[in-house]
């Protein structure tokens, strides 16, 4: 990142993956590394889609639901009401998004359904 840019879509997507495998991996502060990758990545995905109005973006629904996941497998019940609103949310823009229509079941609304129940 050069400049004023602080963000990039594509620093974002990266920061996403790279938590996911830290969290996937388990050593000693990996899952710590993870959620603040997270918090990075939907950060800056908020930063780059949620713009001009926009309040619903699918890599934010994805960011929310990770972050959620991470917070989660931390176990602290603090983060509860967080992890709930997160994965609200998620659920919500991904309704949304994907409930267009005809269309009345999608599977990434399903999975968000999912960690919802199970939060």
């Amino acid at each position: 990142l050069t400049g004023d840019t602080k963000v990039h879509p594509y620093v974002a997507a990266s920061q996403n993956n790279l938590a996911l495998a830290l969290k996937a991996r388990g050593r000693t502060g990996d899952l710590e590394k993870a959620i603040k990758l997270h918090e990075n990545s939907l950060r800056m995905r908020r930063a780059i889609y949620l713009t001009n109005g926009t309040e619903i973006h699918p890599s934010v629904a994805t960011s929310q639901n990770n972050l959620a996941l991470a917070l989660k497998a931390r176990g602290r019940p603090g983060d509860l009401d967080k992890v709930i609103r997160l994965h609200t949310s998620s659920l919500e823009m991904e309704k949304v998004i994907y409930l267009t229509g005809d269309t009345k079941v999608h599977h990434k609304v399903a999975a968000s359904q999912n960690n919802l129940a199970l939060a």
